[in-house]
């Protein structure tokens, strides 16, 4: 019986000091720009059309697929981003929409936070319009996980 006793304490303490031996490593959680980010834009000056639907799908390989609403027209465009810090900016080229803005370039810049937002300015290179949108994230297409562990 006493060995039994003894045994069970010595497998006991074994588990306790093995567990307690293992290195404390917080989880650190990285957040990714590719994905799919929805949202909304307005154009400056024109407050009677509201805000309209806006969509980036950011890819992992530096290009950027831009989707907006515009008279009921669904407008694409394609073209690259970067990120410098959380400083978020892309430029791109319509190529499907209304007739008039077919081939037109743009480009916008914004400040991502943390919590999944990115905020920022749009505008036509060649003309004066420009607007505001705002972004959310809506999945990570790439990674199929929005975060990175280290344990």
């Amino acid at each position: 019986m006493k060995f039994r006793i003894l045994a069970l304490l010595f497998l006991s303490a074994s588990a306790i000091l093995l567990t307690s031996s293992k290195e404390f490593r917080p989880c650190v959680t990285t957040f990714q720009m590719q994905g799919l980010w929805i949202g909304t834009y307005s154009v400056n000056g024109q407050p009677e059309l509201g805000e309209r639907y806006f969509s980036f799908d950011i890819k992992p390989d530096g290009t950027i697929i831009t989707e907006g609403m515009a008279e009921n027209v669904t407008s694409l465009a394609t073209g690259t981003w970067t990120m410098s810090g959380k400083d978020f900016s892309a430029s791109y080229q319509v190529i499907r929409g209304l007739s008039s803005n077919i081939g037109t370039k743009q480009k916008a810049s914004a400040t991502f936070d943390n919590s999944g937002k990115l905020t920022g300015v749009w505008s036509n290179v060649n003309t004066s319009t420009e607007g505001t949108f705002t972004l959310y994230r809506i999945n990570d297409n790439y990674t199929r996980s929005r975060t990175k562990r280290n344990h």
